[in-house]
């Protein structure tokens, strides 16, 4: 006798992403009605983001280039906004890293948090309550010369799962200027949508609450990830609300 077996939904999305540099080439996707996780669709973000930022790129003005090299830096003192996806994601990327790796990485971001928050710099940045309290707070966070956590040898040791940020940080102003981005006009690349925003809003559809950003350097602090994050969906009802993130 022959055991019959629920046949697996599966649900093919196909989208063209919409920038005002035109539209970026279709894209499908299979998604099979399984539970998953917000962190599930952070790689197809990744993608999504990349290809936003090479369409900006090829439509620079003449004489425009991109300015960012290695050995630079600067903007891996900034304060790296991160949204719940992409907090799941880094996490589980860092506790799948050898001991010894995950280990250094974990020291780093634990001494910046510790200093952080005795001077008072990461609560600021957590309750600011208006753009003014908030640059004031990135300001002040920059002005501590806190190296990124992944930067190793003047560039990002964790290149390809970088935050959306930094991804999407692509100077065309004097190398110089970054020294100091509170006083100087750094000018950068136009990326839209901003896919950190987009993941939020994914977030907080899902999850039913205000959209969250969180310093890249609040990762791994327990108190900073509550359990609702890590429940699981319906895989097709979570691309769903992917879809729908990106314009509302």
């Amino acid at each position: 006798m022959t055991e019959n077996k629920r046949q697996l939904r599966v649900r093919t999305f196909s989208f063209s992403l919409a920038t005002p540099y035109g539209n970026l080439p279709p894209l499908s996707i299979e998604v099979p009605d399984i539970p998953m996780g917000l962190s599930e669709v952070v790689p197809l973000l990744y993608e999504l983001c990349d290809r936003c930022v090479d369409i900006a790129c090829k439509h620079m003005k003449p004489g425009e280039k991109v300015t960012c090299s290695k050995g630079c830096g600067s903007c891996c003192r900034q304060v790296v906004p991160v949204s719940i996806p992409e907090v799941l994601f880094l996490r589980s990327f860092l506790d799948r890293l050898p001991s010894e790796g995950r280990e250094c990485y974990q020291s780093r971001l634990k001494t910046i948090v510790d200093s952080a928050s005795r001077n008072g710099i990461l609560p600021a940045l957590e309750n600011a309550g208006s753009d003014h309290e908030a640059i004031a707070a990135a300001e002040a966070y920059f002005n501590q010369e806190y190296n990124c956590p992944f930067l190793e040898n003047g560039a990002c040791s964790i290149h390809a799962v970088r935050p959306f940020a930094c991804r999407e940080f692509n100077a065309i102003s004097l190398p110089e200027l970054c020294e100091n981005p509170f006083i100087n006009r750094v000018r950068k690349v136009q990326v839209v949508p901003k896919m950190t925003s987009v993941a939020a809003r994914f977030a907080a559809k899902l999850l039913g609450e205000p959209p969250v950003l969180l310093p890249l350097v609040g990762i791994t602090a327990k108190e900073e990830v509550q359990q609702s994050w890590d429940g699981a969906f319906s895989g097709i009802e979570l691309f769903e609300v992917l879809m729908n993130s990106f314009t509302t």
